[in-house]
């Protein structure tokens, strides 16, 4: 069921980008593509680690929608290769990106301390034949992942937000979304700006949130 949700939600938002396209006369190959990336895709992927020990042939209908989806964008022919049209494309296939959001998901639990729900679920979880648990199933997908890093310790970063600096280094909250008519107040928050651009620059990382 989820699969035929998520196909039926891709195939939806996949008929409103082919519209912008209308052969030679449409939107470059390279922005459908990230219309693709963008509208398209998100709604195969949406919460996948949860339902990604799915059957063989729901990840064919996932394989199937993305193919043709890439066929209709860059205008190839009804029979063309499928394997050409991925690498002409640069998408990975279907299959292959389902394993990569594994392992990030796997990642950001293996950060975790010890006593965190999540880690206690994934030394605990099992499988009975081929049914996985959601955790089971990401610990078989990262073993390539567990041997490439081996020996090394993961741990999560810290980031520092404006409202933890020091005083000499806080600049303060900055009301730049409301555009001014006034340009001496514009310039004042463009040079607060860069100010603190430069004062972190190469040593902290710039985190941009809206809203």
């Amino acid at each position: 069921m989820e699969t035929d949700y998520a196909v039926g939600k891709a195939k939806r938002a996949s008929a409103k980008v082919y519209k912008l396209i209308d052969g030679d006369k449409g939107l470059p190959v390279s922005v459908g593509i990230n219309l693709f990336k963008t509208l398209i895709r998100p709604h195969m992927e949406y919460a996948i680690p949860v339902w990604s020990s799915i059957a063989e042939k729901d990840l064919v209908k996932f394989e199937n929608v993305q193919t043709q989806s890439l066929w209709r964008i860059i205008g190839a022919k009804a029979h063309s290769s499928s394997s050409a049209v991925k690498v002409v494309n640069g998408v990975l296939p279907f299959r292959c990106r389902k394993r990569e959001l594994c392992f990030r998901e796997y990642t950001p639990v293996k950060c975790k301390d010890e006593s965190h729900l999540l880690v206690k679920l994934l030394s605990s979880s099992i499988r009975i034949r081929l049914r996985f648990c959601p955790l089971e199933y990401l610990n078989v997908m990262s073993k390539e992942l567990e041997k490439a890093t081996a020996g090394c310790i993961l741990q999560k970063r810290i980031t520092v937000s404006v409202t933890e600096m020091s005083s000499e280094d806080r600049i303060g909250r900055l009301n730049i979304a409301k555009p001014s008519t006034n340009s001496d107040i514009t310039s004042k928050y463009v040079e607060a700006i860069n100010q603190f651009v430069k004062l972190h620059k190469e040593t902290s990382a710039l985190t941009f949130t809206d809203g």
